[in-house]
């Protein structure tokens, strides 16, 4: 399991031995098929690489069907991982906010980044891609690039809480 999901670092894996791979966000399903088919002895499936501005959900803000699929349509592990996600999202938005405030980018990336992960697992798409894109003008060094897409960051987090909480 891995959070490294392009098609190059999949081979690298399989190359270097693994069974078999999962990239993150995953559901149930992926982890039973890969399980199924590794004790069946059948080598890994080939996935097709998703090319450069391919979109697997688009924009999309909050994405509640797949979010319960990932929990086997249990809603009450569901609603309570999302409320640990949506108050662990509250914290680092806080911490990056005051980063960036002080130009500190080796932390605002490694906030950036922990979004990018804990958006994807909710399904926060349009946050996801956002996180992404700081994450990279921090690396670059770009403040003023970083600034604007914090703000950014910040509306599409607000527009994932009213979402989650019309529900």
């Amino acid at each position: 399991m891995t959070a490294h999901a392009l098609q190059e670092d999949r081979m690298k894996c399989i190359d270097g031995g693994m069974d078999d791979y999962v990239a993150k966000p995953f559901d149930s399903k992926d982890i039973e098929t890969v399980i199924e088919r590794v004790f069946k002895g059948k080598p890994p499936v080939k996935v097709r690489a998703i090319a450069d501005g391919e979109e697997k959900t688009g924009h999309m803000i909050f994405d509640e069907k797949a979010f319960l699929e990932r929990f086997d349509n249990k809603k009450d592990v569901a609603e309570k991982i999302l409320s640990l996600a949506i108050e662990d999202i509250t914290s680092i938005m806080e911490k990056l906010k005051e980063s960036i405030k002080v130009k500190n980018f080796k932390k605002s990336s490694l906030y950036a980044h922990s979004l990018k992960g804990v958006s994807a697992n909710i399904t926060a798409e349009k946050m996801r891609r956002i996180s992404m894109e700081l994450e990279l003008a921090l690396e670059e060094g770009n403040y003023e690039k970083a600034e604007d897409i914090s703000v950014r960051l910040e509306d599409a987090f607000r527009e994932v809480c009213c979402i989650t909480e019309k529900r």
